[in-house]
C-alpha cells in the first residue's frame, strides 16, 4: 500500500517513465564534431541535423508529410509560447484560449500583456462555432491557443470538422492558431489524431509547439516548433535567438541521435502502452467504486477530467477544475493524472477517494 498522499493531480512522469540509462548512452555516443558542434554559438535554424532527424520522425509518427525546413528546435512548449506571443503579436492584442485550458498558459499570455477571450470546450474540443459568433461579432484575435490533442484538462480531441474550420477561420479573420500539441504522439490506439498542421495546406496559420518533455524527460527542455517555413524565418528573427542563438543546441544533439537509432521511437512506444495501462486501470477503478462520478475516457495522453461528487481526503490530491478555468467556473471538475503513479497507487488512490465518500460526513452531506 501506497504511503503518503497521492499526488492525481501533477503532470510529471513517474522516476521509472525517465530513460535516464537511455539518455547517459546517447550523450556518451555523441562524436566529437557534433558535440563541439553543439558547444558553440549556432542559430536554431543551423541545427540541421536535428531538423532532418526530426522531420523524418514525425513524418512517420503523424503519418502527414514534415519537412526539416518546417521545424526548429526549441526549449519546449512554455518558453515557445512566450516568444511566439511576442512575435506574432504585442501587448495590448487579444488571445482566445478554451475554457478549460492548460492552468499556467493563461500566466504566460498575462505576461505578455495579452487580452484573454475565452470559448467553451465540450467532447469534441474547442467549440469553434462559440468562435466564429464571436468573430462576427467583432472579435479580432491575434492569436488562438488550442490544444488539439488529448487536451490538457479535458483529454479530448478537436474534431476534423472543427480543425479544420479553425484553419479557414484563421484564414478569414488574419489571426495565427498557437496548437499546443506535446501529447499528440502519446495515442494509447494505434495511431494518434491528425497534428494541426495538416489542415494548414500551406497557408502559415498554423504554428505547432512540440515538446520532448512528455516523451522523454522535462528537464531536457528540448521541443520544437512545427509551422511554415515563412513563419520559422519570422520566429528566428526574435531577439533572443539573434544574440543567443539555439535554445538548447547540446541536449538537442542527444535528443538527434535518439530519433536517428530509433531509441526514441521504442521508448515512445513504450510510453503509450504503460500510460494506456494506468488510464484503464483509474477509469477502471472509478467505474466500480465511484460510479457518480462522471468522464470522458480519454484516447491517450495523461489526464482524465472528471466530476468527482465526494470529499477529496487528506490522502489524494488532484487539481481543482476552477483552477483551469479562466472564468472561475468548472468547480465540480477535477483533473486526475496517471504519469505520475503506476497501475497499484492509482488504485489505491480510488480506494482513499471512495472510503471519503462513504464517511458519515459525506453521507450527511448527502442528505
Amino acid at each position: 500500500m501506497y504511503v503518503g498522499v497521492i499526488h492525481l493531480g501533477k503532470g510529471h512522469p513517474s522516476p521509472d517513465l525517465l530513460p535516464d540509462a537511455m539518455l547517459r548512452r546517447a550523450v556518451a555516443g555523441l562524436t566529437p564534431a557534433r558535440s563541439l558542434a553543439a558547444l558553440q554559438y549556432r542559430g536554431a535554424a543551423q541545427d540541421t541535423d536535428f531538423r532532418s532527424a526530426l522531420a523524418v520522425f514525425l513524418t512517420e509518427r503523424y503519418c502527414h508529410q514534415v519537412s526539416p525546413a518546417a521545424v526548429l528546435p526549441t526549449s519546449g512548449v512554455s518558453l515557445t509560447l512566450a516568444m511566439a506571443c511576442q512575435v506574432f503579436a504585442a501587448a495590448g492584442d487579444t488571445v482566445v484560449c478554451g475554457d478549460p485550458t492548460y492552468f499556467l498558459a493563461t500566466a504566460i499570455f498575462k505576461t505578455a500583456g495579452m487580452a484573454l477571450h475565452t470559448v467553451p470546450v465540450d467532447a469534441q474540443g474547442m467549440v469553434v462555432e462559440a468562435l466564429e459568433a464571436a468573430l462576427r461579432r467583432g472579435l479580432r484575435p491575434a492569436l488562438v491557443y488550442c490544444i488539439p490533442a488529448y487536451h490538457n484538462p479535458a483529454g479530448v480531441c478537436l474534431s476534423p470538422e472543427r480543425a479544420e474550420k479553425l484553419v479557414d477561420l484563421a484564414e478569414t479573420y488574419d489571426f495565427r492558431i498557437l496548437a499546443d500539441e506535446p501529447y499528440t504522439l502519446l495515442h494509447y490506439g494505434p495511431a494518434p489524431p491528425p497534428c494541426l498542421m495538416s489542415w494548414d495546406r500551406g497557408r502559415g496559420r498554423v504554428i505547432g509547439l512540440g515538446s520532448f518533455s512528455k516523451l522523454l524527460a522535462p528537464g531536457l527542455r528540448v521541443g520544437w516548433l512545427h509551422a511554415h517555413p515563412d513563419l520559422i524565418a519570422a520566429f528566428c528573427a526574435h531577439g533572443t535567438l539573434r544574440s543567443g542563438g539555439g535554445l538548447n543546441p547540446w541536449m538537442s544533439a542527444a535528443v538527434t541521435a535518439l530519433m536517428e537509432n530509433g531509441s526514441l521511437g521504442a521508448h515512445v512506444d513504450r510510453l503509450r502502452a504503460t500510460l494506456s495501462a494506468r488510464m484503464d486501470a483509474l477509469t477502471g477503478s472509478l467505474e466500480a467504486h465511484l460510479p457518480d462520478s462522471t468522464f470522458q475516457r480519454p484516447a491517450g495522453g495523461y489526464f482524465l477530467w472528471t466530476r468527482l461528487t465526494g470529499p477529496i481526503p487528506a490522502g489524494v490530491a488532484v487539481l481543482p477544475g476552477i483552477r483551469c478555468s479562466p472564468s472561475g467556473g468548472c468547480e465540480a471538475q477535477a483533473r486526475l493524472s496517471v504519469s505520475l503513479h503506476d497501475v497499484p497507487t492509482l488504485r489505491e488512490a480510488v480506494s482513499r477517494l471512495a472510503a471519503a465518500s462513504r464517511s458519515p460526513a459525506a453521507l450527511g452531506r448527502a442528505r
